[in-house]
């Protein structure tokens, strides 16, 4: 049971980074895994601090996914969001 959660939060950790505004995305992915194949047989209180470290991060990158989505931007409704008043 904990073996799929990991494996969940490892997947949508790489996935959010898909929208992390960095030309070092890719190194960070790079990094991500590494973290998790070093931590792979990391027991108790480690593995615990280990998956809450991740768990928010991943709340942070999810962040930029709603920023950065098309499918998440509100679109304008009326002529009054297009105009700037001054």
């Amino acid at each position: 049971m904990e073996r799929h959660f990991v494996l969940h939060l490892y997947r949508q950790l790489l996935r959010a980074l898909e929208y992390y505004p960095s030309v070092r995305r890719k190194s960070l992915a790079k990094a991500l895994k590494e973290e998790f194949r070093a931590n792979r047989n990391a027991q108790g209180r480690q593995r615990t601090e280990k998956i809450e470290l991740a768990r928010m991060e991943l709340k942070r990158l999810q962040v930029y996914k709603s920023i950065r989505d098309p499918a998440n931007a509100r679109k304008p409704s009326s002529s009054s969001d297009w105009t700037i008043q001054l």
